[in-house]
């Protein structure tokens, strides 16, 4: 049985949360996800030994499917995001499962409910919030690119598992600008890479944005950006770390390769506005 003093993390690390409970996500001997393609959710109590374990076969014959995102519900069913390391849409779904390894239902990626990817999270009434991608084209010749250059751009998007449909509730393209780039390069432009998502206190929305060094937080409403931490147009000002008279510290959640991680960041800062939470 899953017991509710157990917590659940993915991607080959294991973490503690507060309560000192571990879930563990683990991807077969040592060796690629190639060599090994099954995958174990692992169930760890606080001395380390395994309660749970549930062996994550491929859905598809040939690629390996490692869980890449993982929730766990109330009632103990783990909702996870089923990727594949062989390319961004070489993924599976977001798939529940539940104590006893069925599962229960799955939302397959498709051009209209989008690829999710990286991170989602549980909310009420059978909904799940989850960051989506696709692929447009823009004519990039202003910008010294190409007449038809493709585009990854993230948005995010609820499941309702009760209809079994989507809806999408936030678009980055109409609040960040295409025109701001890093790392701007190869067939398939990376445009923000957002790779984790929290909720806030308020129900604000917090993304980490890879590829603008950037943490964002999102109105409950999501018809706006409340506040940007680091990156472009930040909404806090970093004073130089040898004149500060005071320290601050912020913590921020963000994904890092293949592993969440949580870093506590000494900042001395002007405010340019009220600070949110």
């Amino acid at each position: 049985t899953l017991h509710p003093d157990n917590s659940l993390i993915a991607e080959i690390a294991v973490e503690l949360d507060a309560s000192g409970r571990v879930y563990v996500e683990y991807h077969g001997p040592a060796g690629t996800l190639q060599d090994n393609p099954d995958s174990f959710f692992l169930f760890l109590d606080r001395a380390g030994r395994i309660v749970w374990y549930h062996r994550n076969r491929p859905v598809v014959a040939n690629p390996p499917t490692p869980i890449r995102a993982v929730r766990q519900k109330p009632n103990h069913n783990l909702v996870y995001w089923e990727g594949g390391p062989t390319g961004r849409f070489v993924n599976c779904c977001l798939r529940e499962m539940d104590p006893l390894g069925r599962v229960v239902t799955r939302l397959v990626n498709n051009d209209i409910d989008k690829w999710a990817h990286h991170d989602l999270l549980i909310l009420p009434e059978q909904q799940v919030l989850y960051i989506a991608h696709e692929i447009i084209t823009i004519d990039d010749t202003e910008q010294g690119g190409e007449a038809e250059t493709r585009v990854l751009v993230d948005s995010l998007r609820r499941w309702d598992q009760v209809t079994h449909t989507t809806e999408e509730l936030w678009d980055a393209r109409d609040h960040l600008s295409l025109a701001h780039r890093v790392r701007w390069s190869g067939d398939l432009k990376n445009w923000l890479n957002v790779n984790s998502l929290a909720l806030g206190v308020r129900g604000n929305v917090i993304l980490s944005l890879a590829n603008r060094n950037q943490i964002i937080s999102i109105a409950p409403d999501f018809r706006s950006i409340e506040w940007r931490l680091g990156g472009p147009g930040s909404s806090y000002e970093f004073a130089d770390p040898s004149s500060r008279t005071a320290t601050s510290s912020c913590s921020t959640t963000a994904a890092t390769g293949q592993k969440r991680r949580e870093a506590i960041i000494p900042a001395p800062w002007n405010w340019r506005s009220t600070p949110t939470t």
